[in-house]
């Protein structure tokens, strides 16, 4: 199903930028959507970023699923860090 996004009467205007990055980022049609969420208290990664390589415990996402807050264990103590999604993975094992 298609339809143009309106508010009110009048359509929707989307800048040329974001329709030349869609473009870009689906050249071989459908972009693919990471289905993976993670679970409150679940083992995590960190895979990129000053963190990479530290493991911790997956807290919660924030602001969507854009940010997340992840509880590390750092000499000792627990720390909240909030980091991109992108930089964190389910540990695996």
């Amino acid at each position: 199903m298609q339809q143009i996004v309106c508010f009110g009467e009048e359509a929707a205007v989307v800048p040329q930028w974001i329709i030349d990055e869609l473009r870009v980022r689906c050249t071989n049609g459908l972009v693919a959507l990471p289905s993976c969420r993670l679970v409150a208290g679940e083992r995590v990664i960190m895979i990129d970023g000053p963190f990479r390589e530290f493991e911790g415990i997956f807290e919660r996402h924030l602001s969507g699923p854009e940010q997340v807050a992840i509880l590390l264990s750092v000499i000792g103590a627990s720390v909240r860090a909030v980091l991109p999604a992108s930089m964190v993975a389910p540990l695996a094992g």
